[in-house]
């Protein structure tokens, strides 16, 4: 999992807070990215639900 500042990303416009994160979920063994979420630093996870 990795968190990057929202205000550090290119093309972020005006008015992001500094304590908006973008958080990556990745495959520790391959990479591959498995979910992004857009949180508030220090908020826990999103609990995702998949529906069939």
């Amino acid at each position: 999992m990795s968190e990057t500042p929202a205000a550090d990303l290119p093309g972020q416009g005006l008015g992001i807070g500094l304590d908006v994160m973008i958080r990556q979920f990745s495959c520790k063994q391959c990479g591959a990215l498995l979910d992004t979420e857009v949180a508030l630093s220090g908020d826990p996870f999103l609990n995702d639900r998949l529906f069939s």
